[in-house]
């Protein structure tokens, strides 16, 4: 905890006593405010496949080199199905059309929390361009889960597993 010293009084050099900050300030521990995204990402299905991309290096351990649905952030004043698309073709070169939300997670990281929407997309193929990811592949509905994810879109993944029959029943339609 951060702390300063204080004086006896005005006229002398003398060090007093350590006191912390929150102290000083009149208030409980001082905390700053952690980072917070709002995230939109794309389980997109083509062929009866899931796309899944992994990250690259990355500024902390714990997401580098981890699978995700792809997507990214909600920029100030856009709604998230633009966002979205805007993000898919941004990084994947990928025109997607999305057609029903999946779920939404809170997950808090060590260093920044999220907001993460899901939705289920389509797109009519197979071919996209990696410009932001060290990996992409189609994988099926039962081979999601061999891969190591990042813990947020893992809770997407959970969210599919525990619902009462298939995910695509339990979406809510846009359009």
């Amino acid at each position: 905890m951060a702390s300063y010293w204080t004086r006896k009084d005005d006229a002398s050099k003398e060090l007093d006593t350590i006191k912390p900050w929150d102290e000083i300030l009149g208030h409980g521990a001082l905390e700053f405010p952690r980072k917070h995204y709002d995230v939109v990402c794309a389980v997109v299905q083509y062929g009866g496949m899931f796309l899944a991309v992994q990250k690259g290096s990355a500024k902390y351990d714990y997401i580098s080199y981890k699978w995700e649905f792809p997507g990214g952030k909600v920029e100030q004043g856009e709604e998230p199905e633009a966002a979205l698309k805007r993000e898919m073709r941004e990084e994947l070169d990928m025109e997607v059309v999305v057609t029903a939300q999946l779920a939404s997670v809170s997950y808090s990281y060590p260093d920044f929390d999220i907001s993460l929407q899901a939705f289920l997309c389509e797109t009519d193929s197979d071919h996209f361009v990696l410009k932001e990811h060290a990996s992409g592949k189609w994988v099926s509905r039962n081979a999601l889960r061999d891969l190591p994810w990042c813990d947020a879109d893992a809770e997407i993944l959970n969210a599919w597993e525990h619902s009462d029959s298939t995910w695509l029943e339990h979406t809510t339609r846009i359009g």
